[in-house]
């Protein structure tokens, strides 16, 4: 796997989000309405030794088309405003195939994390390395709306998923016009590619637009899928207490 480098530098002082934000996104599979994402940023608690902001995630999915559970899955990250990195994350989902519980503890100096998950009363515990501190699925996207967004930029993260690293890269490509239910935006479209480490030929590409404005907000995200295109638009934001970069 090549070496990551971030590439976009980090936005300075002050973030573009705290404590109260709340956001949330319809799912759209083949332009068919199958769930939603929420997230919420939780007030300033504390983690492992470090300051954090726990970050909620609520996924709600149904059963619209036959090869698809209905899910609703949890998920907390505690993030650290300085490096925006997670600490510890849990999570649990449950669908009609199943309860998974998951937990992850991230060390940020030696960038490794130490993660548990239980399926049913199969467990694995292991420990993954990485070039770079590790993004848990949550995380990952605070941590892109902390960078300063170029045109033209090239990015590089490492991410934690499913028991998994992944190394995702992509660009900045152009600005656009994007219309959504929670209002018009002007936003960067951004490419990007996840690549599951040891195996290069499992991949996942997806566009992601980040609004041009002080919020940095992701308004719509596209990827495509075994069963069609995935979409997921915002149609809730409110904002928070911004966080002044510790």
């Amino acid at each position: 796997m090549p070496r990551c480098e971030q590439g976009l530098p980090q936005l300075k002082d002050r973030l573009p989000y705290g404590p109260g934000e709340e956001l949330g996104f319809v799912i759209n599979m083949s332009g068919v309405y199958v769930g939603r994402v929420n997230l919420q940023i939780g007030d300033r608690s504390a983690s492992n030794g470090a300051v954090v902001y726990p970050t909620h995630a609520l996924a709600t999915t149904n059963s619209f088309f036959r090869q698809m559970s209905k899910v609703e899955s949890r998920m907390t990250s505690f993030i650290t405003p300085d490096g925006v990195v997670p600490v510890a994350m849990f999570s649990r989902s449950q669908s009609d195939r199943g309860v998974r519980l998951e937990e992850a503890s991230f060390d940020r100096a030696a960038r490794t994390v130490q993660a548990s998950l239980n399926y049913n009363s199969r467990s694995w515990n292991g420990k993954i390395e990485a070039g770079l501190p590790l993004q848990d699925a949550i995380s990952v996207v605070y941590f892109a709306r902390s960078r300063q967004v170029e045109l033209g930029g090239d990015y590089c993260i490492e991410l934690y998923y499913g028991k998994r690293r992944w190394h995702i890269t992509g660009k900045v490509l152009e600005k656009e016009s994007v219309s959504t239910p929670a209002g018009p935006y002007r936003a960067f479209k951004v490419s990007g590619v996840a690549v599951r480490e040891g195996r290069p030929a499992y991949q996942r590409a997806f566009t992601v637009w980040i609004s041009d404005d002080e919020d940095r907000l992701p308004v719509r995200l596209v990827s495509p899928g075994r069963l069609g295109e995935v979409e997921l638009t915002i149609d809730h934001f409110k904002r928070g207490r911004r966080l002044v970069r510790s």
